[in-house]
């Protein structure tokens, strides 16, 4: 299976964008996104999936949360960044 590659990752105001090496679909994003997360410790709480957009509640310090954008293959944390950012930098 398929793992991701976490090439950079942009802090802007209240969201992180995190750009991957890999392509990462609406049909796939399902089970690589989840993955990943349990890679850098992060429990997922709820996923709820729309027409083009799939997001995920995350446990880390506080509730936050990391949405899959399908058109434009974007993926960004909201929430607590700053928790977030510890995570993905100590796991």
């Amino acid at each position: 299976m398929q793992q991701l590659n976490l090439v950079e990752m942009r802090t802007q105001q209240e969201c992180i964008q995190c750009i991957f090496q890999d392509e990462i679909t609406f049909e796939n994003a399902v089970e690589l996104i989840p993955e990943w997360l349990a890679g850098h410790n992060l429990k997922i709480i709820e996923c709820i999936i729309g027409a083009d957009r799939i997001s995920w509640q995350l446990q880390a310090d506080k509730v936050s949360w990391l949405h899959f954008e399908a058109l434009s293959q974007s993926v960004w944390f909201e929430g607590d960044i700053q928790s977030i950012a510890h995570f993905l930098d100590h796991y």
